[in-house]
C-alpha cells in the first residue's frame, strides 16, 4: 500500500533535476563567458607582440619577405581568433549573415581571397609590359596650332561633353591657352612611366607633345623599374612646367605594398556591407582604428616615406626654379598620388586611383587643415573599373566616364580611358588617336552617341 507513495516521491525528485541542472549551467555561462574574453584578450596580445618582432626583424637583419610575408599572415589569423572569441556571441544575433557562419571564418575568407587576387593580378594587368610598339597619340600634321574655337563631339551631338576635359585646365597662370595642360596631356605621362625602358617613355611622350604648343619633353629622373610606385620627373620648358608620374602596379613588389597599404580598407569595405547599420559608425573611429601600424612602434616610417621625401624634393626645387608642378598616377601610383599630393599641397590628378577613404589616417591627411584632399585632387573613374569604386571610397574631385568595354580589367586600362576621353571631348592640339584607340576599342571608337555596350553606372 505505501508502494505508490515512494513512486510519487521518486518520481517528484526526477523532476526536480533538469532545474538543477539549468541552475549549474546558469552558473557555468558567465564563467565561460569570462574564460573565452580572456583567451580573447591573450589571443590579441600574442598577435601584438608577434606583429612587433616581424617589424623589429624586418628593420634590424633585412629578412625575407616571404619570412616577415608568413609572419604578418600568422599574425593576422591570431588576430582573428582573439576577436571570433570576444565578439562572436556578441555579433551572430544582430547580423544578416553571421547566424550561419563567424566573423572570423568571413574575414578570413576575405583574406584569402584578397591573397589570391594579389597573386594573380600581376598576371590578369600584365605584369612584364613589351616594348612600346603604338604609342597612344600620333602628332598632329605640321603647322597645326591649338584650336581656341574648338567644340568637342559631344557638344556638337548635343550630349555635352566630360567637364574634366572641357572646363579644366592645369598651368592656367600663363596667357596662352595652347600652353595649359588639359587631360590628355596629363594622361600621357601616367601611361609612359609604365614603360620598362628609358627609350620608350620619350617616345610616347614625343608622340604626344611634338607639334603642340607644349614643346621639348625633358626627362629629368626616371627610377629603375623594379622601384614600388616608380617615379619619373619630367620637366616642359615651353610652358614652365614639371610634371611627377607615379607608376600603377606593375611587378610583385608593387601588389605586395597595394596589400599592405590598402588591405585594412578594403576588408573593413567588404566587411561592412555584412553589418547592419554599419554606415553609423563615424568615419573618423573606422579611420583611427584601420591607422593602427605596429611599425610606428619600432621607429619605422611608413612605406610611402621614401615617396614622399622624393617628391617634397622636387616641390623645393620648382619653387626654386620657378617652375608649375603636377603630379599625377594611375591606379597604384594614383593612390600614392593622392596620398603624397595634399601633404605637399600639389594639383594632382590621377586616373583610376585606389582610393583613400579609409586610408587618410595611416596618411596623416586627417590632420591637415581644410579638407587637403579635396583642395588638390582630380579623379577619372571609369564606370565598370573596381579599383576606383571597390577598395575604399574616394575623396577628390571625381569625374565619372563610361567605360565601353566588357572587361573590368580593361576598364581599368588608360589606354580605354584615354580613348574615352577622346571620343566625347576630342583633343584641340590636332592629335589623332586612330591606331591606339582601333586596337584598344575597334572601328566604331569615335561614335557619339555609343550604341553598343557600356558601363554607365
Amino acid at each position: 500500500e505505501e508502494q505508490p507513495s515512494l513512486d510519487v516521491e521518486i518520481a517528484s525528485s526526477s523532476e526536480e533535476q533538469p532545474s538543477l541542472d539549468t541552475e549549474t549551467a546558469q552558473e557555468q555561462k558567465p564563467a565561460s563567458g569570462r574564460r573565452r574574453m580572456l583567451v580573447g584578450v591573450a589571443w590579441l596580445g600574442v598577435t601584438v607582440l608577434l606583429q612587433l618582432g616581424v617589424a623589429l626583424v624586418e628593420w634590424k637583419f633585412s629578412a625575407p619577405s616571404f619570412v616577415t610575408g608568413a609572419a604578418m599572415v600568422i599574425a593576422f589569423l591570431t588576430t582573428g581568433s582573439g576577436l571570433s572569441y570576444i565578439f562572436d556571441d556578441l555579433v551572430k544575433p544582430v547580423s544578416r549573415y553571421f547566424p550561419f557562419t563567424t566573423p572570423y571564418r568571413v574575414v578570413v575568407g576575405l583574406f584569402t581571397c584578397t591573397c589570391l587576387f594579389v597573386l594573380v593580378a600581376p598576371q590578369l594587368m600584365g605584369s612584364d609590359p613589351s616594348r612600346l610598339s603604338t604609342p597612344l597619340f600620333s602628332p598632329p600634321p605640321n603647322g597645326t596650332s591649338f584650336n581656341r574655337t574648338f567644340v568637342p563631339p559631344g557638344l556638337l551631338s548635343g550630349l555635352g561633353t566630360y567637364p574634366v576635359c572641357h572646363n579644366m585646365e592645369w598651368n592656367k597662370g600663363l596667357m596662352d591657352e595652347g600652353k595649359h595642360l588639359q587631360a590628355l596631356d596629363i594622361l600621357a605621362f601616367a601611361q609612359a612611366v609604365y614603360w620598362p625602358v628609358e627609350a620608350d617613355v620619350l617616345s610616347e611622350l614625343g608622340s604626344a607633345t611634338s607639334g603642340t604648343d607644349l614643346g621639348e619633353v625633358r626627362l629629368e629622373a626616371l627610377e629603375d623599374p623594379s622601384t614600388i610606385g616608380r617615379i619619373g620627373v619630367f620637366t616642359l620648358p615651353q610652358v614652365n612646367v614639371r610634371v611627377l608620374a607615379i607608376r600603377g602596379s606593375q611587378t610583385a613588389k608593387d601588389w605586395a605594398f597595394n596589400f599592405d597599404l590598402w588591405a585594412p580598407s578594403f576588408l573593413f569595405r567588404v566587411l561592412r556591407d555584412f553589418m547592419p547599420f554599419a554606415e553609423l559608425v563615424p568615419r573618423k573611429f573606422i579611420r583611427t582604428v584601420l591607422a593602427l601600424d605596429l611599425r610606428e612602434l619600432a621607429g619605422l616610417p611608413p612605406p610611402w616615406h621614401h615617396l614622399q621625401d622624393r617628391v617634397h624634393e622636387e616641390v623645393m626645387r620648382s619653387q626654386a626654379d620657378g617652375y608649375r608642378l603636377i603630379l599625377t598616377g594611375h591606379s597604384l601610383g594614383g593612390g600614392l598620388a593622392q596620398i603624397v599630393g595634399p601633404l605637399e599641397g600639389i594639383s594632382t590628378m590621377v586616373f583610376s586611383p585606389v582610393g583613400i577613404s579609409l586610408a587618410m589616417s595611416r596618411a596623416g591627411l586627417d590632420d591637415r587643415p581644410e579638407l587637403p584632399v579635396e583642395n588638390t585632387v582630380v579623379i577619372v573613374s571609369p564606370r565598370g573599373d573596381l579599383v576606383p569604386s571597390k577598395l575604399d571610397d574616394q575623396k577628390g574631385t571625381e569625374q565619372h566616364i563610361m567605360c565601353t568595354a566588357l572587361s573590368p580589367v580593361d576598364c581599368h586600362s588608360l589606354s580605354q580611358t584615354a580613348c574615352e576621353l577622346f571620343r566625347r571631348c576630342g583633343d584641340p592640339r590636332g592629335r589623332s588617336m586612330e591606331a591606339s584607340c582601333l586596337q584598344q576599342v575597334g572601328e566604331d571608337w569615335q561614335a557619339v552617341p555609343w550604341q553598343g555596350f557600356a558601363w554607365r553606372s
